[in-house]
């Protein structure tokens, strides 16, 4: 099996963060995302998106998983094509798509920056409550 490469994992859970999958799940995420990229590997050339998502969920019930998993494992995929630009609004390849993948991209680094402020102002706040604190005492 192929890993998947770091930025590209990286990426897909913060994707995973932003469409709000809990974090127990993060794992059974990853892993049909593995099982999907290693199958796309094997078997499938150059089909559109919704026929490699067919073929894959066809492979998943011949090895006997529940319909529960393959509906994760299509949502798992699903959210990897949104990262990645994986198909096109032709179904060629090589005709840009209508959202590029640097909007994806940019959505991703709002997601992070956005975290961070989050963090800061929370911060923000403790360090102001806790000088009133000191000041009341």
């Amino acid at each position: 099996m192929h890993p998947v490469p770091d930025g590209v994992m990286c990426h897909y859970e913060t994707v995973l963060k932003m469409h709000e999958i809990p974090l127990n799940l993060f794992a059974n995420y990853r892993k049909w995302l593995r099982y999907f990229l290693d199958f796309r590997f094997k078997y499938l050339n150059s089909c559109k998106r919704s026929e490699q998502v067919r073929l894959f969920l066809g492979k998943l019930r011949e090895k006997k998983q529940s319909e529960a998993q393959c509906q994760q494992a299509a949502h798992a995929v699903s959210l990897f094509f949104e990262i990645h630009g994986l198909e096109t609004t032709t179904g060629d390849p090589n005709v840009p798509r209508r959202h590029p993948r640097n909007t994806i991209v940019s959505q991703i680094q709002a997601y992070h920056i956005a975290s961070i402020l989050k963090f800061t102002r929370a911060q923000i706040f403790l360090d102001i409550f806790k000088r009133i604190i000191q000041i009341a005492i």
